[in-house]
């Protein structure tokens, strides 16, 4: 009893000598406040760092860049390479889970937007915009050389019914062609993913300046707009790229938001983290490899938000797997992987259409798909064309490190570095 109380005037039994009761009460109230404020610094801070996700953009990646890439081996008869365009799907709402954690607090004016719409463009244009010149100067080279050998190329430089088209390098350079200004993919075919991103995050920044607090309900709006649209429009999910990919970036970006929104107004921990994510992987390459066609692609954002969502726990051993080293640098090479990937292919395949010409031994079958003709390698067997698979992969991942390292990042921090310094704006707290 006599241990918990004071009563007189002299100081209480362990109090520091020469120190008035007023001093004392200072300095108790002093580490109350640092002790409230530790404690709120450390509820601000962002409690989740998203690691895995870097491993699925690897995945997706590299899962996109085979389903392109022909070579008649067992690999490219996988059931998931064959019909692996969800991944995009998963991309776009991954992007859109992102950009909501990173910046639902820091677009609190017209300049935070211009900031946004910048570093976004310094992230995704000076690669895309590298890639196209080398594919215009593989144009031009393949003209050249078809001039000088005598062996006819099979479609003339610029053809407009090529997707090498003169018309086309104004609105790729514009990102302006996922809206349907072409009648067909051009250049660098997987671009138009990020033409259709780059205008979702303006459509992004004004949602959040002026409806924040109604931006769960306005990302579902917006995210069944979009869905609307494409059902209307294309037969099935992976139809929307050149036309109407705006839509489906519309609707993939903006439930990403709405998922990440849910996750932080109603925490929860996930039950049995480790089953729960196995059986979300396999139940999503079962949906990937077997049911992701026809009407049933349309179900393709439900299922990447329910697996962001799951995975955005980062709490089972699946999560511990793709946070390791192997899985995360492919992830911070993903973009560079999306990017380079149809050059390389295009690189492979004129290269053995040039020597099918001049040995006369078939090198190159070509086959109609729903997207138009394809050009599959084919010259041993499957074992063989695994191995070239296997290959290319190898080559693609290399490039991929080499352009992350000396031209993706480098260019993307002289880009950043033309903005003027703005002060840096400390996320609030996220408002259903």
């Amino acid at each position: 009893m006599a241990a918990s109380t004071h009563c007189g005037s002299g100081p209480p039994a362990g109090a520091a000598p020469g120190k008035s009761q007023l001093q004392r009460d200072v300095e108790n109230l002093g580490r109350q406040h640092d002790a409230r404020d530790g404690a709120t610094a450390k509820q601000s801070r962002p409690p989740m760092r998203y690691e895995a996700f870097k491993g699925w953009r690897g995945i997706c990646a590299l899962l996109i860049a085979l389903h392109h890439f022909g070579a008649a081996g067992y690999i490219y008869d996988l059931s998931i390479i064959r019909h692996a365009p969800p991944a995009v799907d998963f991309f776009f709402v991954l992007s859109g889970f992102t950009l909501a954690y990173v910046y639902s607090g820091r677009l609190n004016s017209a300049g935070d937007v211009g900031t946004l719409l910048w570093r976004r463009l310094g992230r995704i244009w000076p690669l895309h915009a590298i890639v196209l010149v080398a594919f215009i100067g593989l144009e031009v080279l393949a003209s050249v050389i078809a001039a000088k050998t005598g062996v006819p190329r099979r479609m003339a430089m610029f053809d407009p019914e090529s997707a090498g088209q003169l018309a086309a390098i104004p609105t790729h350079l514009l990102l302006l062609h996922s809206f349907g200004l072409h009648d067909q993919l051009t250049w660098n075919v997987p671009s138009w993913s990020i033409s259709a991103e780059f205008w979702i995050y303006l459509v992004f920044a004004l949602v959040i300046l002026f409806v924040r607090r109604w931006a769960t309900v306005a990302g579902f709006g917006l995210s069944l707009l979009g869905l609307a649209v494409v059902v209307a429009n294309v037969e099935e999910m992976g139809d929307a790229h050149y036309s109407f990919g705006f839509f489906r970036c519309l609707c993939d970006f903006f439930l990403g938001l709405a998922v990440y929104r849910i996750t932080k107004r109603f925490p929860a921990r996930l039950a049995m983290a480790s089953a729960v994510e196995v059986v979300a992987v396999f139940a999503a390459y079962v949906y990937v490899a077997y049911f992701s066609t026809g009407q049933l692609s349309f179900a393709a954002p439900l299922v990447c938000g329910i697996l962001v969502w799951i995975f955005s726990h980062e709490a089972g051993i699946v999560s511990r797997v793709l946070e390791s080293r192997p899985f995360a640098a492919i992830g911070n090479w993903s973009f560079s992987i999306y990017i380079i990937h149809s050059l390389l292919i295009i690189l492979i395949n004129r290269g053995a259409s040039f020597a099918q010409q001049r040995l006369g031994t078939p090198l190159l079958i070509e086959l109609q798909t729903n997207h138009g003709p394809h050009q599959q390698l084919n010259f041993g067997g499957p074992l063989v064309m695994d191995a070239v698979t296997i290959a290319y992969v190898v080559v693609l991942i290399a490039l991929a490190a080499f352009t992350t390292r000396f031209v993706e990042k480098p260019l993307q921090k002289k880009w950043n570095g033309l903005l003027k310094p703005r002060a840096v704006v400390v996320p609030h707290a996220v408002t259903a």
